[in-house]
């Protein structure tokens, strides 16, 4: 009996080392497998980073990108970088509480500057398990009813990347708010990239104190996205300053159109008194001038004309500006006639 005792407790502790033998067997198939998708990643990264700036693909994104926010009356966003006002702290130097304190902060400065009302929770962890991949520094997850960002802290060695993280997440979430996403997601993650720079937060995503890997833009074609917007910005300035110029052009025509009007109205009452002028102090030039004024009063030229210069209120800087010029010397005819009706 003791025997078949003694051989059953051997099969046991048999049986126990084959399951831990496989259990370790298994862990180091799991660690490799792991070591070999990091270092692919790394390896992928490495390429983004030194390969040429692919000019042709990253300016297709940029006029994807610029096209969105237009559609959506937001290219005012690309007149200007943003100076974040919030300052991340080196992770790992600071409470994980603080560093999510950090970030909340400028995400909600980020959701300002672009008028995006924020209905997105912030969460920042140190657990990679926590994201729905490996090797991701970030996410966002865009289920209607729990919106989620994710940073992953010990994935970013500095609050710059900490920082270049949340421009890219939270690209993503306006994105999506607007409607404006690509449904290929590899086409969406460069398009997200190009949108942060163009919302204004270009200084974060490509900082100079930014140590990680860039696996969708590499750091030549963010320079080549900050090229590109500094052109788009000059024209759009250039556009803002038409813009006024054009405002302020129909601003003054629109005051000569009722001080004109005003004229008309007086000279007319100037003659209804007064049948003829007092020509006798006047010269030949003048006279033919008021002669010439008194008929195109009568046969509703100066009516014509305040009607036509009404009309080019509507049309381009040059026309509204020769508008004004003709309502100009309509007032001087005006005057012409009232000094000799008084």
């Amino acid at each position: 009996m003791l025997e078949y005792l003694a051989v059953v407790a051997v099969l046991f502790l048999l049986a126990l080392l084959r399951n831990h033998l496989r259990e370790k067997k298994l862990q180091k198939q799991q660690a490799r497998q792991a070591q070999q998708a990091g270092q692919t990643s790394r390896g992928a990264q490495a390429a983004a980073a030194g390969r040429p700036p692919q000019e042709e693909r990253v300016s297709k994104l940029f006029d994807g990108a610029a096209g969105r926010l237009k559609m959506k009356g937001l290219d005012w966003l690309m007149l200007q970088d943003y100076h974040f006002r919030t300052r991340i702290s080196r992770p790992g130097s600071v409470p994980l509480e603080e560093t999510r304190q950090e970030l909340q902060s400028a995400l909600s400065e980020l959701l300002s500057h672009v008028h995006i009302m924020p209905d997105v929770k912030l969460e920042v962890t140190n657990d990679p398990a926590r994201l729905s991949g490996p090797n991701r520094a970030g996410e966002y997850s865009p289920d209607s009813r729990n919106k989620t960002i994710r940073v992953l802290v010990g994935a970013s060695p500095t609050g710059e990347d900490l920082l270049h993280v949340l421009c890219h997440e939270a690209a993503h979430y306006i994105m999506y708010t607007l409607n404006v996403a690509s449904p290929d997601p590899d086409l969406n993650e460069g398009l997200t990239d190009v949108t942060a720079c163009l919302l204004g937060f270009s200084e974060a995503m490509i900082s100079p104190n930014c140590d990680r890997a860039f696996p969708y833009l590499n750091r030549a074609e963010f320079e080549l996205v900050r090229k590109l917007l500094l052109q788009r910005r000059t024209v759009l300035r250039q556009q803002r300053d038409r813009s006024a110029e054009l405002a302020a052009a129909r601003q003054q025509l629109q005051k000569d159109l009722a001080a004109a009007r005003a004229m008309l109205e007086q000279v007319r009452a100037m003659m209804a008194v007064n049948k003829t002028p007092s020509a006798g102090r006047m010269s030949k030039t003048s006279f033919a001038l008021l002669q010439s004024a008194m008929l195109s009063l009568e046969n509703g030229s100066y009516l014509e004309m305040l009607q036509r210069s009404q009309a080019a209120l509507k049309q381009g800087p040059d026309e509204v500006h020769r508008a004004d010029e003709q309502v100009l010397n309509l007032c001087g005819d005006l005057f012409r006639v009232m000094l000799a009706f008084s």
